[in-house]
């Protein structure tokens, strides 16, 4: 599993709260660097949609699980 350092943790951790309070215009770019961030393209799935409800820091850990299959 990967680790993120902890100036990054804390990003993605504000970027997931303020996600919740976010106009929509303004959610695709705090999205855009959550992902970034984390390198999973999956963590708004994890948020949202996942059941049953994660933590934001089991989001995190799940995010960083994420491994890309290569082809």
């Amino acid at each position: 599993m990967r680790t993120l350092a902890p100036h990054a943790r804390q990003r993605a951790l504000t970027l997931m709260a303020e996600l919740l309070h976010t106009p929509d215009e303004e959610v695709g770019n705090k999205v855009d660097e959550l992902e970034r961030i984390l390198k999973c393209p999956h963590v708004t799935n994890y948020m949202f949609h996942h059941t049953p409800h994660l933590t934001d820091e089991e989001v995190i850990e799940k995010a960083l699980a994420y491994a890309p299959i290569a082809l």
